[in-house]
Formats: structure tokens, sequence, C-alpha cells
């Protein structure tokens, strides 16, 4: 019987990592939960953020494990938290994907993001540092289907 399985897509934000999830949905074979990080940080109350969220986001994952689905986890992480992640869903043999872009690349995409604040693009620039990935995609000058191809297709093999 083949176990559910967890695809993480880290990155900082605005290199594509939603599009890519979205597409992944129609490409993967079976079905996948899109969890976004995002959607937690906009759920009512709109107050700062609590330093638990993120367990929050983490139990939801885990519980839709648990109950037989399949999850694509987007992420904005550091190296400690990933590692929470995938000890808390080894059973589901994580798949972990570091998404980059350069940070002109980045910079242009965040203006078109009126929500997103200024500092974000320093705030998450060494998000990556320290970090194992199983697969790793740079979405500067890459359309994203062709990062979904190439993840849809490295993730297919251990399915």
């Amino acid at each position: 019987m083949a176990i559910n399985r967890a695809l993480i897509l880290n990155g900082p934000s605005s290199v594509g990592k939603t599009s890519i999830g979205l597409a992944l949905r129609k490409t993967l074979p079976g079905n996948f939960h899109l969890i976004q990080w995002d959607t937690f940080l906009e759920m009512p109350p709109l107050t700062p953020p609590s330093p638990t969220l993120k367990y929050a986001f983490l139990d939801a994952a885990h519980s839709l494990l648990q109950q037989e689905h399949n999850v694509i986890l987007d992420i904005v992480s550091r190296e400690e938290f990933l590692q929470t992640i995938c000890g808390r869903l080894t059973d589901f043999a994580p798949y972990l994907v570091g998404i980059s872009a350069r940070p002109d690349i980045i910079a242009a995409r965040l203006a078109t993001r009126p929500e997103r604040v200024p500092t974000l693009l320093a705030e998450q620039a060494d998000l990556h540092n320290g970090i194992k990935y199983d697969l790793e995609i740079d979405t500067s000058d890459t359309d994203i289907s062709l990062s979904t191809d190439k993840i849809a297709n490295a993730f297919k093999l251990i399915l």
C-alpha cells in the first residue's frame, strides 16, 4: 500500500511557490491538498501572528496526512523549523524542494504585490542557509511550467 506523501516547497516570498504548488496539484498523480503559509497568516484575526501559528500549520498538514491525504506545503521557513516539519512528517517521507530566484527578480515581483512589506527581500535573503534540499529550483529565468515539470518528475520517481 502506498503511503501518503508530503511535498514541501520552501523559499522566500515571490519566488513562485504558490504558482508551482497549484500547477503540481494538476500534474502529480493522485490528489494533493495545497497548504499555504500565507493562508494561515491571513486568517482572522488579522493581528501580528502568534509565534505558535506555525505549529497550527504543521498540525493541519499532519492531520491531513494521517487521514490519508497527500499534501503540498507552501512555506517560508528557515532551517530550524524545517527540521521540525520534516521530523513531524517523517512517516510520510517528506520531499523538500528549495525554491529561489535572484534578488532583482524577487524585488520586481514584490513590487507588484502591494500587500507585501518592502523589507521582505532583506529579511528573507538568508532563508536557504544551512538547509539540505532534495531538489533546488531557481525560478529567475524559468517558466513556472518548467519548474513544475522538474519537481513533478523528481517527485514521481519516489512515489
